[in-house]
């Protein structure tokens, strides 16, 4: 992959994951989602949130995911909002080959 194309990737994506989305509007995960939405972005976003209470709820309307390997799809951008204990343990995925 071209330097290009990484641009590409981080200025116009396909799709983006919030690792730590949540319907609570106080938190930075919910600002994110509700953000990127008002923005006008048009394309997948996909939610990540492994708590039960989401299990099968939606946060703005969009499907939560449990963790990255669920999204049915290769993620083109991830942005992760989770306390700094948390981020290794969300990385928890597999990157398509």
């Amino acid at each position: 992959m071209s330097d290009i194309d990484h641009f590409k990737l981080l200025f116009k994506p396909k799709n983006v994951a919030v690792v730590g989305a949540t319907a609570n509007e106080t938190k930075v995960g919910a600002m994110v989602v509700s953000n990127i939405k008002a923005c006008g972005y048009k394309n997948e976003i996909f939610c990540v949130n492994p708590s039960e209470k989401y299990k099968s709820k939606k946060i703005f309307g969009l499907k939560v995911y449990p963790n990255l390997k669920s999204i049915p799809e290769q993620v083109d951008l991830a942005t992760i909002v989770v306390p700094p204990d948390l981020v290794v343990h969300s990385m928890n995925y597999h990157s398509a080959s």
